[in-house]
């Protein structure tokens, strides 16, 4: 008998139909049509159909995909064997990593989408999605968190990153590259990490906390860091130069923000891991870390935001969030 698998739909360009002119694309498609558009589904998987949302990427929320991950939990806990999410690329590599944050490893999760909605040439939504179901209704998948199927390649969604603006290549793990592939149908995972994604224990109902991220530039006074120091957030991400440099007055504002809430800074590169001990010059990585400023390791901004706001969410203190970014 064939697995079951949830398939949640939120939207976004995979759903889109364009007019009579072949523009102006509108998410009209719910997950009943998206199974219909592919027929070779039936052959890979039993389909549970969730309409969980029907928009573009971009208005999604964090607490939505708090949502999500209690609505696959629950499919999860009465019998599938695992789901696939499809969504806009805009925020699809934020949703995977929250995803992978928030569910235990186990069951595959995998989460899709498009480049090119259904009324242009070579639309790459339908094999999207059967690659996807085909890699969650695979054993090869179990274990190794949620993952990202696109162009026939599996991603890692802890170092997965949408790499250009249209491209149907896109999606990309810059720091270790695809951890396999689909061809014909058949599941390729030679790679597998050897260790998963921290998973802080967020009590039931409590929303995720609102961090904000900022990216340093060529002679950046702070300005921007201290006005996100006041706006409210409950944690600041900085984006900053290299290997873990910034000019002296941003790290100035660093240290006041990092008085009253944690700062985590990432390279502003979006690859490589920042360095710990390399210079000890005025706002080098040694002088931040001194400050109390944490490490986002290999991490780039977009992902250590999301991991702070999970790790606040859980009551972590900063010891454990610095040990949580020191985490592989």
């Amino acid at each position: 008998m064939l697995p079951e698998i949830a398939l949640a739909a939120l939207g976004g360009t995979i759903a889109a139909v364009p007019d009579s002119s072949g523009r102006n694309a509108t998410m009209t498609l719910g997950v009943e049509q998206l199974i219909e558009a592919v027929p070779r589904l039936a052959e890979a998987a039993r389909l549970r159909q969730l309409d969980f949302r029907q928009g573009p990427s971009a208005a999604l929320r964090p607490d939505d995909i708090a949502e999500l991950a209690a609505l696959i939990v629950g499919e999860l806990e009465t019998g599938a064997a695992g789901a696939v999410v499809t969504q806009g690329t805009d925020t699809l590599e934020e949703t995977a990593y929250l995803l992978d944050l928030l569910l235990p490893p186990g069951a595959p999760v995998v989460v899709t989408g498009a480049m090119r909605n259904s009324g242009l040439p070579g639309a790459d939504g339908p094999a999207n999605l059967l690659a996807s179901v085909q890699v969650a209704a695979s054993e090869a998948a179990r274990g190794l968190g949620v993952l990202v199927v696109m162009n026939d390649e599996v991603h890692a969604a802890r170092f997965v990153r949408k790499t250009h603006s249209s491209s149907p290549a896109t999606f990309r793990s810059p720091q270790l590259g695809p951890l396999g592939w689909i061809t014909e149908g058949r599941v390729s995972i030679p790679l597998a990490p050897r260790s998963a994604s921290p998973h802080p224990a967020v009590p039931v109902g409590v929303p995720l906390p609102e961090v904000g991220l900022v990216r340093l530039t060529m002679g950046d006074d702070g300005r921007l860091v201290d006005a996100a120091a006041s706006a409210g957030y409950a944690g600041l991400v900085v984006e900053v130069f290299g290997a873990g440099h910034v000019p002296v007055p941003a790290r100035d504002a660093m240290r006041r923000a990092s008085a009253a809430v944690p700062v985590v800074f990432a390279s502003r590169t979006g690859a490589g891991e920042l360095y710990r001990e390399s210079a000890v010059f005025p706002g080098s990585e040694r002088d931040l870390l001194d400050s109390g400023i944490i490490s986002a390791g290999w991490r780039e901004g977009l992902k250590a935001r999301l991991l702070l706001s999970v790790l606040l969410a859980s009551g972590a203190g900063r010891d454990g969030i610095a040990a949580a970014f020191a985490s592989a």
